[in-house]
């Protein structure tokens, strides 16, 4: 069994409220996950793909890292961690 991290890759990560606080994401906060994940042994990093947040008050996922450029930059910055990019099948258009 291995053991990883899901990125918070898209504004306010994975928590649709608006008791939580609103953010959008930055390379800065996925790296220094990553890091940490890596330094306590986890096994790897996931990021989702999302081509559309759903709006409203607190924008959820309406800005999202691209899931193979986030991989990619966090390859120069990490040493052992897996990194698992994901893709959307376009059954919607972006």
């Amino acid at each position: 069994m291995k053991f990883g991290v899901f990125l918070p890759n898209g504004s306010n990560g994975y928590i649709p409220s608006k008791g939580s606080p609103v953010y959008l994401p930055t390379y800065q906060h996925n790296k220094a996950i990553s890091q940490e994940a890596e330094r306590l042994g986890l096994d790897f990093v996931l990021s989702m793909m999302k081509f559309k947040g759903f709006g409203g008050e607190t924008g959820y996922w309406d800005a999202c890292l691209e899931s193979f450029t986030l991989m990619s930059a966090l390859a120069a910055d990490t040493k052992t961690i897996g990194l698992f990019p994901s893709v959307t099948l376009l059954s919607a258009h972006p």
